[in-house]
């Protein structure tokens, strides 16, 4: 069974048509079809928001690169419920995805990352 990454429009769409599943993008998307988001990578902007709001507020907001405070860390990046598909994932899955969540967070753990263009054929 194919899990597609759902970065664009129609992926959770096409999974459902086609019998696959997907990981959401962004916000949870698992309203969009239940029996097929599995869970969705979830980009919270409320770190970089706090602390944008808490310089104007102090008088000392100057511009600056916040993408600092965009990670798992901060609280910016994290996974959403499983749903409707709890149940039917093991616990030692789970517990290996809490574990590397931990490690990311306190920096032990380094997500490699290709920065390059993507080329296709």
């Amino acid at each position: 069974m194919d899990v597609i990454y759902a970065e664009r429009l129609g992926v959770i769409e096409a999974c459902a048509e086609k019998g696959g599943y997907a990981i959401g993008n962004m916000t949870d998307q698992s309203a969009i079809n239940p029996k097929v988001v599995v869970t969705s990578v979830i980009w919270d902007p409320y770190p970089v928001i706090k602390a944008a709001a808490e310089q104007v507020k102090g008088g000392t907001y100057k511009a600056q690169d916040f993408s600092t405070l965009e990670n798992i860390a901060n609280g910016g990046n994290y996974l959403s419920a499983f749903g409707a598909f709890d149940g039917e994932i093991a616990a030692d899955a789970k517990a290996g995805l809490k574990k590397r969540h931990e490690e990311i967070a306190a920096g032990t753990f380094t997500v490699p990352y290709d920065e390059s263009e993507t080329k296709s054929d």
